[in-house]
């Protein structure tokens, strides 16, 4: 579990690249995907905004690992919307 200090940093980290056009879940950069999935989930409903990302996140091809499509899914649960 994230504490409340590495929480915090991430979630900056989230915001900053979506207030630039970008998000952890679409560029490049796959290696802290599950780390911003499982920080959507941690969040809950505030992040709701992230719902249609972490959808097509989920219909891409990005998705290698289970664990990683499965903490979407209970994500998007923890965010209220069906996976």
């Amino acid at each position: 579990m994230l504490s409340h200090t590495n929480s915090y940093v991430a979630g900056d980290q989230i915001r900053k690249a979506s207030e630039d056009g970008g998000s952890p879940l679409s560029g490049p950069e796959t290696r802290y995907e599950y780390r911003a999935i499982k920080l959507l989930g941690q969040i809950g409903p505030p992040a709701k905004e992230a719902i249609p990302a972490l959808k097509d996140w989920l219909k891409s091809t990005r998705t290698r690992e289970a664990f990683i499509a499965r903490a979407a899914d209970e994500a998007l649960e923890s965010m209220g919307a069906a996976p």
